[in-house]
């Protein structure tokens, strides 16, 4: 019975001279904890956001790198932003609109746009100056 009594003690004894924490270290490890929820918050924001609109998306060609960008984008944005961008995308995604879902991947991720389309807005803008004289 002795032992145990000193063993005790030793404990008890360990427990005190342990160092203390600072209160602003206790602080530091409380933002630490708090800074690490928030990732994994958004991380799994952003896995639902890439659940919905990935498979979309790369069904009809649009590389990983922009449906990266876009989830990226998507996560940070507000909910009724997101939430009508993802209708959209489902909407022309079932109705098999692909130039559609292009011209807005590329207008949210500021892509820009390809040759064709910097022709037509030249010829656009030159009928315009035409029209004006």
């Amino acid at each position: 019975m002795g032992i145990e009594k000193q063993n005790s003690n030793e404990s008890s004894e360990k427990q005190i001279n342990k160092p203390k924490r600072t209160e602003q270290e206790t602080q530091k490890a409380v933002d630490d904890v708090k800074q690490n929820i928030s990732k994994a918050k958004e991380a799994h924001k952003s896995g639902d956001i890439e659940t919905q609109v990935g498979p979309i998306l790369e069904k009809f060609g649009v590389s990983e790198k922009d449906v990266n960008k876009v989830v990226n984008i998507l996560s940070k944005s507000g909910e009724s932003f997101k939430n009508n961008f993802i209708k959209k995308i489902n909407l022309f995604g079932k109705s098999g609109n692909k130039d559609f879902i292009i011209k807005e991947i590329n207008r949210l991720v500021g892509n820009k746009e390809d040759s064709q389309n910097k022709t037509e807005i030249n010829q656009n803008k030159t009928e315009i100056n035409q029209n004006k004289t």
